[in-house]
């Protein structure tokens, strides 16, 4: 075997967003299959519901348009009026890794992918075109940018009364060996995010058809679909300052099927939160045949980087709202 010298000319650096489209696959997951550009729908589906949490947004609109997939949100816009270092926000947070939805103080931040969040800056440097177009105090701002590189505005099109954002983005067969998402996946996430979400709507539009999600009951619709006759059955829905709880829990058995959310991502390992719940249905002496919690926080913590395990002691307090809320609950 050729001797190998392990030497500075060894050594690569990537600057920028280069790293992105030199693998791709850290960010995304599998490009060679539609999961990636299904976490790219996810990343945008994700600040909607930011905004519907912090009461400035009621629905999300995925639209797939050929090549094209569009994001549109009814929302209060981009804050293109921000600047930072004389240059606008905005673009920087299609431009800059790690700039994300934190910087327009979106808190708790929701994920609906198991991998956690990535940004915009990513989705971006991965596509052939993106464009923005968002209205803002009585404006309607666009830009646009192509291969990751700005090439329109921002700037202002036209005053109005509008309102919202729209996305439209073309990802690029050049970095992703699948650009176009799997409908049914689609589908199945926007299923997910309104029934994690109650009253959160979500629409999906393809071939001039759409369909309408919506689910006003969260988690209490989980479990019906799972046993509509079950009983007992127990829903809390439950916010103050700290945090959003929703819990529900249905029928006997020996043993409970669990399924358990933090901030919108899937902890399948369950964690802190779940064991808070289950603690309080064993001092009732309740084994449910199934039951699900949706915890939502600012900043939680995980024990890896995949979120499969809350491991945050904030979700100690659980007990107390459960316990009061099930103190009168016939088991």
């Amino acid at each position: 075997m050729e001797e190998y010298e392990y030497d500075e000319n060894c050594i690569q650096v990537l600057e920028g967003l280069e790293a992105v489209r030199k693998r791709p696959g850290m960010y995304f997951g599998d490009v060679n299959s539609p999961t990636a550009v299904g976490h790219m729908i996810d990343e945008f589906v994700s600040n909607v519901i930011d905004l519907f949490l912090q009461g400035t947004c009621t629905e999300v609109r995925v639209v797939l348009d050929g090549d094209f997939i569009e994001v549109r949100d009814d929302g209060p816009g981009f804050p293109f009026e921000k600047t930072v270092h004389g240059k606008s926000l905005v673009p920087r947070v299609f431009e800059e890794l790690h700039l994300g939805a934190t910087a327009f103080g979106h808190a708790p931040h929701v994920h609906l992918h198991s991998l956690g969040g990535v940004g915009i800056a990513p989705i971006n440097m991965l596509c052939d075109e993106l464009h923005c177009s968002s209205w803002r105090h009585g404006e309607l701002w666009a830009m646009s940018y192509e291969d990751g590189v700005l090439t329109r505005g921002p700037e202002v099109l036209e005053p109005g009364v509008g309102r919202g954002t729209r996305i439209r983005f073309k990802p690029s067969p050049q970095f992703l060996g699948v650009v176009k998402p799997d409908v049914d996946a689609v589908r199945e996430r926007l299923l997910s995010a309104t029934t994690l979400v109650a009253g959160f709507v979500a629409t999906l539009e393809l071939d001039g058809k759409e369909e309408r999600f919506e689910c006003s009951d969260g988690l209490a619709s989980y479990l019906r679909m799972r046993d509509a006759k079950a009983a007992p059955f127990f829903h809390l829905q439950h916010e103050d300052s700290e945090m959003i709880l929703e819990a529900a829990a249905s029928g006997h058995a020996e043993q409970t099927e669990w399924s358990t959310w933090c901030n919108g991502r899937p902890t399948r390992l369950h964690g802190h939160h779940k064991d808070a719940f289950e603690q309080v249905l064993a001092e009732r002496g309740w084994t449910p045949a199934h039951a699900a919690l949706h915890l939502v926080c600012a900043e939680p913590r995980f024990a890896s980087p995949t979120t499969d395990r809350l491991e945050d002691a904030r979700a100690d307090g659980l007990d107390a709202i459960l316990r009061e809320a099930l103190a009168n609950f016939e088991c």
